[in-house]
């Protein structure tokens, strides 16, 4: 599975000490975030939250270029922190969660109709941490 085809873009707001807040709202199916460039800005924490109308979302990660590598760059599920061995994929309500991997790149999809989901990604800088 190569990158989708964005269809939304994130906001993205500074917050103080150089780290910022990634957030997209996502109102349908098939929705896919554009491709957000971490570059030594690390995840920390992602938000969740809102109307799934029984559907559900997901946050995935990936290391390769996707200009250069877009055919071959398969985004990843990333893990909860609290709970290793569960995803940000399928996510189907609220959730507030530490994102153990730190990747350099990462999109948010709607896998299904939702009536509007919010994903907020919090990163920091790697002084504030």
């Amino acid at each position: 599975m190569s990158i989708p085809a964005a269809t939304k873009p994130w906001v993205i707001t500074p917050l103080r000490d150089g780290s910022y807040q990634a957030k997209i709202v996502l109102t349908g199916a098939s929705q896919v975030s554009d491709v957000l460039i971490m570059a030594d800005m690390p995840i920390d924490t992602v938000h969740i939250y809102g109307t799934f109308n029984a559907q559900t979302v997901s946050v995935l990660g990936f290391n390769a270029d996707p200009v250069a590598d877009a055919s071959i760059a398969t985004p990843q599920a990333l893990h909860q922190a609290h709970a290793p061995s569960t995803t940000f994929s399928a996510v189907a309500a609220e959730l507030l969660a530490g994102v153990i991997e730190v990747p350099r790149y990462i999109v948010a999809q709607s896998n299904g109709a939702v009536t509007s989901v919010s994903i907020v990604a919090i990163f920091t800088h790697q002084r504030t941490r």
